[in-house]
C-alpha cells in the first residue's frame, strides 16, 4: 500500500504543472523572455504630467554578442488567451488605470487590432495615423528596442532617452520579405511580430560587441496605458545558463585568480614571495653577481658585446630587476606574461564556445540538454509512440554519460589550472633563472610547461564542442517540434447561454497562481496532437540554425554562403523550422506520418558521446607533443578518469538503494502507472522484435511468394478457393507488378526532368510502391501532392480535373482490379496456411496422424475458450 501511494504522489508531482507557458515553438531550446509594460508610475516618470512624456527605457541585462538580434513578441487573442499577466501580450493607450499595468482593461480587451493609414505606422505627423481608434496595439508595434553604446546611459537625462545612443529600432514594423510564427495555447500556428536586426559591417559589429540591450513602450502620454508585451530575444545576446558542471568550475577558477573585486589565492602568494625580505635580498645578489661576471667576462675578452648582446643583457636585467618592485611586479609580469596563459586561453576558449552555439538555447550542450524547454520535448513523447519510454530512457542514459565526460572534461582543466596557477606562485623564482646561461633551461622549460597547461584546455574544448555541434543539431533535428499542456480534469465552468467556458478562479487568483488555473494536472504534447496537424506549407521565415545556402541573407554574409543562426531569410516549415525542405525530406516525411521518435538520431548521439571520450584521452598527450614537453610526469587524463571511478563508486552507494526499490516494484504498480491495455501494448511491441518474430515475418513473405508458384500446396489453394472463389489459375500472377509499372510510369511524367534519371526512378519507385497498396480511387491526395503540391481538395477545378483523369483512367482502374485481386489471393494463402498447420494439415505433417490429432486437439480447445469469452 506504501508503495503504491508514493508511486501515485509521484506520478501526481510529474503531470502537474507548475508554471510557464503552455506552448513551447519548435525552435525554443531556452530563449531569454522579457515583460515590457505600457505604463510607468510617478516616480519613474520622474512627476511628469500632460502630454509630451517620456518614458525611461528598460534594462534587459542581456549584452550583445554580434550575432544577429532576433526579437520576437508573443500574440495575444481574445477569446483565445486570457486577460491575466502571464498571457497578455498587447497593449493599449487608452481607458487604462494604475491597477492595469500589466493586463488590460474591462474596456480594451475586446477592442480589434489597431489599423494604419497605408500600412504606415510611423507617420510623419505628431500621431500615428490609426483608423479604427480606440484599438488594441499587437505584434510589437510601439516597442522600440535599443543597442547601446559601451559605457552609455540611456537614461542619464531626459534627452539622451529621448535620442539615446546607439541604434534603435521598431519591433513591431513590418517585414515585407519574411514573418515570424508562434503556436497559441490551443496548438494552433499563428503570425506574431517580430524582427531581425543584422549589423551592416563588421566595424559595426565590433562596436557594439558587449553592449546592453534595452526596451521601451513609445507613447506621449503613459497615465491611461494598460497592457503589456512579452518579449522573446531568440538569438544575438550572450547569456550566463550554466550547467553544474561549468558552475563549479567558475567557482573554483574565481577562488584561484579572483574576480574584479576580490584578488585570487595566486596573487596572494605571487605577492607573499616577492615581499619576503630574504627573497630580495637573494634577487639584489643575483641582479650583482651577473653584472659582475658581465663586466668581468668583457674585460677577460669572453664575449663580444655587440649592439644586440648589450640590448639582451640589459633586457635581462631590467626584468628581474622589476621583481625587486613588489608594489609593480604583479602588475609588470601579469599584463605582459601571465595574461596570455590564463587570460589569452579564456579568450580563446570564448570564442570556440561561440563558434560551437550554432542556434538557440545556452551555449553549452549540457546546459542545453537540461534546460526546461528540452524536458517538456522530450517527455512529450512518452504518449506517442510505443518507442517514446524507450527513446526517454535511452536519452537520460546519454545524458548521464554526458554529464560524467564533462566532469572527467572539467577535472582535466581544473588541473591544468591548478597547474598553471603553481607555475605562476614559482615564477619569482623562475624568471631568476633567465640570467645565467647554465640556468636558462630551468626557465625555459618553466615557459614550456606553463604554455602545455595553457593548451591542454585549448585542445580539449575544441573537441568538446565539436562533438557537441553533433549532438545539438541531432537534437534540433529531433525535438525541433512544438509542444503544448494538455490538461486533465479542468477546472471551468460553461455558460449555458453561448456554451463558453471560464475558470473558477478571478483574475487575481489566476495571476497569483500563474499556469494552474485551468487545470490541477497536465501532460506535454506535441502540438499536432492538441491542435491541428502540420502546415505542410512553406513559409519565409529567419532559419534558426547555422547553415550554407544560396539563399536571400540580411548582412554582409551575402558575399558568402554562410548563414548565421536566424541571419538568413529562407523557405521552412514554420513547425519545422531547422529541416531543410530538400536535404531532410525523409524526416520530415516521418514527422508528417506522425513518427516522433526516431532512433537513428538517437544512435547518432551516442556515437558522439563514445568519440567524445575518447578524444579526452587524447588532450593532454596533443598538448604535450605540441609544445614539446610529452616527458611531462603529471597525467591529467589519468587524474580526470581516476576522479570520475571514485565519483561513479560514490554514487553507486547512493544508486544500489533506489534500484533495488525499483527491481522489487511489483507489477501491479506499472499496471497503475501506464494502464493495463499500454503495458500489453509496449510487451506486443517488444515481442514482434524478438527473431522468432522476425523468422516468423520471413516465413510470410516467401509463403506470398508460393502463392503463384506451381510448387504450391494443394490442400492450402482448396482452402483458398472454398474461401474466396479464386483460383490460381484465375489470378494475374503479373498484375501487382505490372500495376506498380503503371503508376511508376504515370509518376515519372511529373518529376522534374533536370534531375538524374537514375533519382527519378528511384523516386517513382518509392511512390509507386506505396500507392500500388492503396485503392486506386481513394489516391487522389496522393497525386494531388505529387503533382501540384496541394491535397485534392485545395486544388483549383481544372487541376482537380487533370487529377481525376488519372484516377478514372480505364487501363490503370483495370490493373489495379487485378493487382487487388492477387494480393487477395495471396493474403488469402497466408491464411489458410496458418489455419490449416494449426489443425495438423498442410505443411506440418498432412500425413502423420498422431500429429494432425494432437493439433487437431489443441485447435478444438482453443475455439472452445475462444467461446466462452463472450459468456465472462
Amino acid at each position: 500500500m506504501m508503495i503504491k501511494n508514493r508511486l501515485i504522489i509521484l506520478i501526481l508531482l510529474l503531470l502537474a504543472s507548475c508554471s510557464g507557458d503552455r506552448c513551447i515553438d519548435a525552435d525554443d531550446f531556452g530563449h531569454a523572455k522579457f515583460i515590457v509594460s505600457s505604463r510607468y508610475d510617478a516616480q519613474e516618470l520622474d512627476g511628469q504630467v500632460g502630454d509630451n512624456q517620456v518614458a525611461p527605457w528598460l534594462n534587459s541585462d542581456f549584452r550583445i554578442n554580434g550575432r544577429p538580434l532576433t526579437v520576437s513578441v508573443r500574440g495575444w487573442e481574445y477569446g483565445v488567451d486570457v486577460n491575466t499577466v502571464s498571457e497578455v501580450s498587447a497593449w493599449c493607450p487608452w481607458f487604462g488605470t494604475s491597477k492595469e499595468a500589466n493586463k488590460l482593461s474591462d474596456i480594451c480587451v475586446r477592442l480589434t487590432e489597431c489599423m494604419f493609414a497605408d500600412d504606415t505606422m510611423c507617420s510623419t505627423g505628431p500621431d500615428a495615423a490609426i483608423m479604427n481608434a480606440p484599438c488594441l496595439l499587437k505584434k510589437g508595434v510601439g516597442l522600440y528596442t535599443l543597442i547601446a553604446e559601451k559605457e552609455s546611459d540611456p537614461n542619464l537625462t531626459k534627452q539622451t532617452q529621448i535620442d539615446p545612443l546607439g541604434i534603435v529600432f521598431h519591433v513591431g514594423e513590418k517585414t515585407p520579405d519574411y514573418a515570424m510564427y508562434e503556436v497559441d495555447k490551443n496548438g494552433n500556428l499563428r503570425e506574431t511580430g517580430g524582427r531581425v536586426y543584422h549589423f551592416v559591417s563588421e566595424e559595426e559589429k565590433l562596436q557594439y560587441m558587449g553592449s546592453k540591450v534595452y526596451f521601451k513602450i513609445a507613447d506621449k502620454f503613459y497615465d491611461d496605458n494598460n497592457g503589456q508585451y512579452k518579449v522573446i530575444v531568440k538569438s544575438g545576446i550572450s547569456r550566463v545558463s550554466p550547467d553544474p558542471v561549468t558552475y563549479a568550475v567558475k567557482l573554483v577558477k574565481d577562488y584561484i585568480f579572483g574576480t574584479e573585486g576580490r584578488q585570487g589565492v595566486v596573487k596572494d602568494l605571487y605577492l607573499g614571495v616577492v615581499n619576503n625580505p630574504g627573497y630580495k635580498s637573494a634577487v639584489s645578489a643575483i641582479i650583482t653577481l651577473y653584472i659582475m661576471l658581465t663586466g668581468l667576462s668583457y674585460l677577460m675578452g669572453n664575449i663580444k658585446m655587440t649592439q644586440t648582446e648589450l640590448i639582451v643583457r640589459v633586457t635581462k636585467i631590467a626584468i628581474v630587476s622589476a621583481l625587486l618592485n613588489s608594489q609593480y611586479s604583479w602588475s609588470f609580469f601579469n599584463d605582459y606574461l601571465f595574461v596570455y596563459f590564463v587570460g589569452g586561453a579564456d579568450q580563446i576558449l570564448n570564442i570556440i564556445m561561440e563558434a560551437g552555439a550554432t542556434g538557440p538555447g545556452a551555449p553549452g550542450i549540457m546546459a542545453m540538454m537540461i534546460a526546461p524547454q528540452t524536458f517538456s520535448k522530450l517527455i512529450s513523447m512518452l504518449f506517442v509512440d510505443w518507442l517514446g519510454l524507450p527513446y526517454i530512457i535511452l536519452f537520460f542514459i546519454a545524458m548521464c554519460l554526458v554529464i560524467i565526460i564533462f566532469v572527467q572534461s572539467a577535472v582535466i582543466y581544473l588541473s591544468a589550472l591548478i597547474a598553471i596557477s603553481l607555475l605562476l606562485i614559482m615564477a619569482p623564482i623562475f624568471i631568476c633563472f633567465l640570467l645565467f646561461e647554465f640556468t636558462k633551461s630551468f626557465f625555459e622549460n618553466w615557459l614550456k610547461q606553463l604554455l602545455s597547461y595553457a593548451v591542454q584546455p585549448i585542445i580539449l574544448f575544441t573537441g568538446l564542442i565539436f562533438i557537441s555541434m553533433l549532438i545539438r543539431h541531432e537534437l534540433y533535428a529531433s525535438l525541433g517540434f512544438s509542444v503544448c499542456r494538455y490538461n486533465f480534469l479542468t477546472m471551468s465552468t460553461m455558460n449555458p447561454v453561448d456554451s463558453t467556458t471560464s475558470s473558477v478562479f478571478d483574475a487575481k487568483t489566476q495571476d497569483s497562481l500563474n499556469g494552474l488555473t485551468d487545470s490541477i494536472f497536465s501532460w506535454w504534447f506535441p502540438q499536432q496532437m492538441i491542435g491541428t496537424n502540420f502546415s505542410r506549407e512553406l513559409k519565409s521565415i529567419p532559419i534558426p540554425i547555422d547553415h550554407f545556402e544560396n539563399e536571400v541573407l540580411l548582412g554582409d554574409n551575402s558575399q558568402s554562403n554562410f548563414c548565421e543562426a536566424y541571419g538568413c531569410i529562407g523557405q521552412r516549415y514554420p513547425d519545422l523550422p531547422f529541416l531543410d525542405p530538400v536535404k531532410d525530406i525523409r524526416r520530415l516525411t516521418q514527422f508528417w506520418s506522425g513518427k516522433f521518435v526516431q532512433l537513428d538520431g538517437l544512435f547518432l548521439i551516442f556515437a558522439a558521446i563514445y568519440l567524445l571520450h575518447k578524444f579526452n584521452a587524447l588532450t593532454v598527450k596533443a598538448a604535450q607533443f605540441l609544445t614539446g614537453t610529452e616527458m611531462n610526469s603529471v597525467k591529467l587524463n589519468k587524474i580526470g578518469n581516476e576522479a570520475v571511478s571514485d565519483l561513479m563508486r560514490n554514487a553507486s552507494m547512493v544508486t544500489n538503494p533506489i534500484k533495488s526499490q525499483i527491481q522489487s516494484m511489483p507489477k501491479r504498480a506499472l499496471n497503475l502507472a501506464l494502464g493495463k491495455e499500454r503495458v500489453q501494448a509496449i510487451s506486443d511491441k517488444l515481442t514482434s522484435m524478438t527473431p522468432s518474430y522476425l523468422i516468423d515475418q520471413a516465413r510470410v513473405k516467401s509463403l506470398k511468394k508460393e502463392a503463384f508458384a506451381p510448387t504450391a500446396n494443394k490442400a492450402i489453394l482448396k482452402a483458398v478457393t472454398a474461401k474466396t472463389g479464386l483460383t490460381q489459375e484465375s489470378v494475374n500472377k503479373t498484375a501487382i507488378a505490372d500495376y506498380k509499372n503503371a503508376l511508376k510510369k504515370e509518376l515519372l511524367k511529373d518529376i522534374p526532368t533536370t534531375l538524374p534519371q537514375a533519382k527519378r526512378e528511384k523516386i517513382a519507385e518509392k511512390s509507386a510502391t506505396i500507392l500500388a497498396k492503396k485503392d486506386l480511387s481513394k489516391t487522389r491526395d496522393e497525386f494531388s501532392q505529387i503533382k501540384f503540391g496541394k491535397n485534392f481538395v485545395d486544388l483549383p477545378n481544372a487541376e482537380k480535373i487533370k487529377v481525376n483523369r488519372v484516377v478514372n483512367n480505364i487501363e490503370l482502374n483495370a490493373l489495379a482490379k487485378d493487382a487487388a485481386q492477387a494480393r487477395k489471393f495471396r493474403e488469402a494463402y497466408v491464411d489458410a496456411y496458418s489455419n490449416l498447420s494449426n489443425k495438423g494439415v498442410g505443411v506440418v505433417g498432412k500425413h502423420v496422424k498422431p500429429v494432425r490429432v494432437f493439433q487437431k486437439l489443441k485447435d478444438d480447445i482453443r475455439i472452445l475458450e475462444e467461446s466462452k469469452k463472450p459468456k465472462k
